[in-house]
């Protein structure tokens, strides 16, 4: 049972933890954009984060724990968050192109993908001018972090 939990649980997560880490990161921007700028914001739990740090295309190049539920095009994708709340996510697995929307509560990012209307929330650990670290935890599976880069 547990083996058909965790291939369950890599199967869906792969999908949904691309376009949830991008809505949990346009969350935080706008629930955060009147505070000030720093060059590394979202180290806690109370961290302000602009909007305008986390808008953009990003995409995933580091997942820790090194899980051998990726695959070498999961991180080929990107996921583009726009200021209006709405992003897109290209899988590259699949090639295929989706989108959702995003909100921010705290230092939390909660994304809902259209395709699978399921919320998924992110913590924002930290971001930059160039890199943007999630976490997500999976309850009694542990924590995942993921890293991604702006393109």
């Amino acid at each position: 049972m547990i083996n058909f939990y965790v291939k369950l649980k890599s199967n869906f997560m792969k999908k949904v933890i691309n376009f949830w880490s991008l809505a949990v990161i346009i969350a935080l921007c706008v629930g955060f954009a009147s505070c000030d700028k720093d060059d590394n914001k979202g180290k806690g739990d109370d961290t302000t984060i602009n909007e305008s740090d986390i808008v953009g295309k990003w995409q995933m190049f580091e997942v820790v724990p090194d899980d051998d539920d990726y695959d070498d095009c999961d991180f080929e994708g990107w996921i583009d968050i726009r200021a209006d709340k709405t992003f897109t996510e290209y899988d590259a697995c699949e090639d295929d192109t989706s989108i959702g929307t995003w909100k921010i509560d705290g230092s939390t990012m909660t994304v809902i993908h259209n395709a699978f209307p399921i919320p998924i929330a992110f913590r924002v650990v930290s971001v930059s001018a160039n890199e943007l670290v999630l976490e997500i935890d999976f309850g009694t599976l542990g924590k995942e972090i993921q890293k991604y880069k702006r393109i």
